[in-house]
C-alpha cells in the first residue's frame, strides 16, 4: 500500500498538468451522475431546489442520448474545451452541493446567488457542449457523403480501366478480331436511365413524408429517402476481389436506377418539368415498389390509400406500408403509426400498437414519428404518461431543423412541462419555427410581443406577426388576436373586418370579440345590441363558454333583451362549469345574494374559490368579504381576508387595497 500510495505521488508531481487539460466524456458524464444525486438529496433544503434536479436531469438526458456523437468527436478542439467547461463546472456544482449536505443548514441568500450561477453555468455549457456535437456530425456526415460520391465514382473508372484492358487483351488473342466490350461491365460505370437522364446523382437529404392529418402535407418519397452510403470494402479499406467489385457496382446500378425511378415519379406527381400525371407517377413508383425499394413501396401505400393515381385502396395501402416498414423505412413506420392511432384501413385503434410504430420510426431518424411519439408521452396515449420523455424527443427533432417539433417544444418551455419553465428558450424556438414559415411558431411568438411575456410589450410587432400568422395559414386565432390589437389601437372597422372573416370559419372567439365591439360601439357607430346578442348567440351555440357568459350578461342587464335574471343564472352556471372563471365569480355572487337561484354561502364559497384558483380579482375580493365578515367558518379570517384582499389588488381590484388598509387600521386599534 506504501509504494502505490507513493507511485501515486509521484506520478502527480512528475505530470504538472491541471486536471482540465484532460477530459473525456465518460469523465463529464460520471460528473453529472454524481452532481444530481447531490442535488436531490439537497433540494428539499432550497427553495428551487426541485427546478435544480429537473434541469439536471434534462440536460444529462439528452447527453447521453448523444453519447456517440460526444465521443467521436471528444479529441476535436471545440469539443474538447467544451467538455473541460462544463467539467469544470460539474465539480464546482458538487463542491456547492457537499458544503450544504455535510453543514446541514438551508441555503441563505448568498450561497443560494452561487448555486444559481453554477446552474446557470451548467444549462449554458450543456447547451454549448450539443451544439458543438450536433455542429460536427453535420459537417462529418456532409463529409462522409462526398466521400462516398467520390469512392463511387472511383468504382466506375475502375471498372472502365478493367473492361479496357478486357478489351485489348481480347484484340491481341488469336483468332480474336476487334471488340465491342461488351464483356458484362458497361463502359461509364453507371446504368443511366434513358427516361430520366439523371445518373446517379440524387438527393440525399433526410426529411419526412407524413403528416398526422395523414400523410397529405410533405413530399413524396424517393429522392429524399435516399442515403449516399460508402461502397462496402473500398470504405473500411478491406480489399476486394473482381467479383465481389461487379456485385457491388452492380447492385449500386439497381439502386441508381431505382432512385431515378422515383425521381421521374416525383416528376409526374407534382408536375414538376413536365405536366402533372398521377397514373405515370404510381406507374413509377410501383415498379421501383415491386424491385424492393422502401421509400417507393412507401409513396404507393400513400397512392393506395389516397387514391391518388390509382384506385384507392386501404388493403393494399397496409400491404405496402407494411412491407416498407419490414425494411425498417421511417417514413412507413410512422404511417403505421397513424392507421393504428386513427383506426384507418380497417384495422382496430390502438395507442399502444401506434405508439410502438412511433417509437420505431423515431428511433429511425424520422423527425414527424418523433412529434408523434411525444404526443402519446405527453398525453399518456397507449404509454404511461411521460412529459420528460415527450420533452426529450421533441428535443431531437427539433435540433434536426423541424418546425413543428420546434414550436411544440417552445410551448412545453413555455409552460414548464417536462423541461424548467423557460420563456427564453420558449421565445427562441418559436422564432426559429417561426423563420420557416411555421404559421402556429409565428402566432406564439406574437402572443409573446402583445402581452409582454418575457420580451417588452410590442403591440405594432404583434400584429406584424399576427397578420404574417394569417396570411401564411389563415386561422380564425390568428385574425381575431389582430382584429384585437387593431381594435385596442382605434382601428375598429379593420377589427370588424378581420373578426367577420375569422367568424366566417366558424372561429367561436372571433363572433365573442366582435360582439363585445358592437355592444360598446365606436367611432360613429353606436352600441348594437341586437348585433351582439347574435354574435354571443352564435359562439353559445358552437359551445363557446366566454360566448355563453356574455349573452347571460345581456339577460342579466336587460341589454338588447329582457331582464331575466333566473335565464342569466342558467347561463352563468353553464359556463362556469367549462370553467369561465368570470361566469364562475358570477355564479357565487348570484347564490351569496339569493339572486336568480336560492341563496347559499356555501356554494358561493365554491364558486368564489373556483374562480380565484384562476386569479379572478372580484372572484378573490369576494371571498376575502366573506371572511372578512365571518358569512363563512374560518380559522384566522381576518389572515386570510388580508391575504386576498392584497393578491386581488395586485391584480387590479379598484377596491381591493382600500379595504386592505381599513383591515390594517383595524388591527393596529385592536393593539
Amino acid at each position: 500500500m506504501a509504494s502505490t500510495s507513493s507511485t501515486a505521488a509521484s506520478h502527480t508531481s512528475s505530470a504538472k498538468k491541471p486536471e482540465a487539460e484532460s477530459c473525456s466524456v465518460d469523465i463529464v458524464l460520471d460528473r453529472f451522475a454524481e452532481a444530481w444525486q447531490l442535488a436531490k438529496v439537497i433540494a428539499p433544503k432550497m427553495k428551487r431546489g426541485q427546478d435544480m434536479v429537473t434541469k439536471f436531469q434534462y440536460h444529462m438526458g439528452i447527453l447521453t442520448a448523444r453519447r456517440c456523437d460526444l465521443e467521436k468527436f471528444e479529441q476535436h478542439q471545440q469539443m474538447h474545451a467544451a467538455l473541460i467547461a462544463l467539467r469544470n463546472t460539474l465539480l464546482t456544482a458538487k463542491i456547492l452541493f457537499e458544503r450544504v449536505e455535510k453543514k446541514r443548514f438551508f441555503v441563505n441568500r448568498n450561497f443560494q446567488g452561487k448555486i444559481d450561477r453554477a446552474m446557470s453555468d451548467l444549462v449554458t455549457y450543456s447547451v454549448q457542449l450539443e451544439v458543438v456535437a450536433s455542429m460536427l456530425a453535420s459537417e462529418q456526415g456532409q463529409k462522409t457523403a462526398e466521400d462516398a460520391r467520390k469512392q463511387y465514382e472511383d468504382l466506375c473508372k475502375t471498372q472502365m480501366q478493367l473492361s479496357l484492358a478486357a478489351s485489348q487483351a481480347r484484340t491481341r488473342s488469336p483468332g480474336g478480331g476487334s471488340s465491342s466490350g461488351d464483356d458484362g461491365f458497361s463502359g461509364t460505370g453507371s446504368d443511366r436511365d434513358s427516361r430520366s437522364g439523371s445518373g446517379s446523382d440524387y438527393d440525399d437529404r433526410p426529411r419526412s413524408h407524413r403528416s398526422r392529418s395523414g400523410g397529405k402535407s410533405g413530399g413524396p418519397p424517393g429522392i429524399a429517402d435516399l442515403r449516399v452510403e460508402a461502397v462496402p470494402g473500398l470504405a473500411d479499406g478491406k480489399k476486394v476481389g473482381l467479383g465481389e467489385q461487379i456485385e457491388q457496382q452492380t447492385e449500386k446500378e439497381r439502386e441508381a436506377k431505382l432512385a431515378r425511378l422515383c425521381v421521374e415519379g416525383n416528376s409526374y406527381l407534382l408536375g414538376v418539368g413536365r405536366a402533372q400525371d398521377l397514373t405515370t407517377a404510381f406507374r413509377c413508383f410501383m415498379e421501383a415498389a415491386q424491385a424492393g425499394f422502401a421509400p417507393a413501396q412507401h409513396q404507393v401505400g400513400r397512392m393506395f390509400l389516397h387514391g391518388a393515381g390509382t384506385v384507392a385502396n386501404s388493403d393494399e395501402a397496409l400491404s405496402w406500408f407494411r412491407r416498407a416498414a419490414d425494411q425498417g423505412h421511417g417514413g412507413a413506420l410512422n404511417a403505421l403509426g397513424i392507421v393504428y392511432e386513427t383506426g384507418s384501413c380497417g384495422v382496430v385503434p390502438d395507442n399502444a400498437t401506434a405508439a410502438k410504430y412511433f417509437d420505431q420510426a423515431a428511433h429511425e431518424g424520422d423527425v414527424e414519428a418523433m412529434v408523434n411519439v411525444a404526443y402519446h408521452y405527453e398525453h399518456g396515449l397507449g404509454v404511461d404518461r411521460d412529459e420528460v420523455a415527450a420533452s426529450g424527443w421533441l428535443a431531437e427533432a427539433a435540433h434536426r431543423g423541424f418546425a413543428k417539433a420546434q414550436n411544440n417544444l417552445g410551448v412545453m418551455l413555455f409552460h414548464g412541462r417536462g423541461v424548467p419553465q423557460s420563456r427564453e428558450e420558449a421565445l427562441r424556438w418559436f422564432v426559429l419555427a417561426a423563420q420557416q414559415g411555421h404559421a402556429p411558431a409565428i402566432q406564439n411568438a406574437a402572443f409573446m410581443y402583445e402581452t409582454g411575456t418575457f420580451v417588452e410589450r410590442n403591440a405594432t410587432l404583434a400584429a406584424e406577426l399576427y397578420s404574417a400568422a394569417a396570411s401564411v395559414e389563415p386561422t380564425g386565432e390568428a385574425l381575431t388576436r389582430l382584429a384585437c390589437i387593431r381594435a385596442e389601437q382605434g382601428q375598429c372597422d379593420e377589427a370588424v373586418e378581420l373578426l367577420s372573416r375569422a367568424s366566417l370559419g366558424g372561429h367561436s372567439s372571433a363572433y365573442v370579440a366582435l360582439g363585445e365591439l358592437y355592444e360598446r360601439g365606436w367611432r360613429c357607430n353606436p352600441s348594437r345590441a341586437d348585433l351582439a346578442r347574435s354574435c354571443y348567440a352564435a359562439a353559445s351555440d358552437a359551445g363557446d363558454p366566454r360566448g355563453i357568459a356574455r349573452l347571460a350578461a345581456l339577460h342579466f342587464a336587460g341589454v338588447g333583451v329582457p331582464e331575466n335574471h333566473t335565464l342569466a343564472f342558467s347561463l352563468f352556471l353553464r359556463a362556469a362549469a367549462m370553467g369561465d372563471a368570470e361566469a364562475q365569480n358570477n355564479v357565487g355572487v348570484m347564490y351569496r345574494d339569493g339572486d336568480g337561484t336560492f341563496a347559499s354561502l356555501s356554494e358561493a364559497q365554491k364558486w368564489f374559490e373556483q374562480a380565484a384558483v384562476q386569479d379572478e380579482p372580484w372572484a378573490l375580493f369576494n371571498l376575502a368579504e366573506l371572511y372578512e365578515l365571518g358569512r363563512v367558518p374560518a380559522t384566522d379570517a381576518t389572515a386570510k381576508a388580508a391575504e386576498l384582499y392584497t393578491r386581488a389588488s395586485e391584480l387590479g381590484n379598484p377596491i381591493a387595497e382600500e379595504k386592505l388598509v381599513a383591515l390594517r387600521r383595524a388591527a393596529s386599534k385592536r393593539l
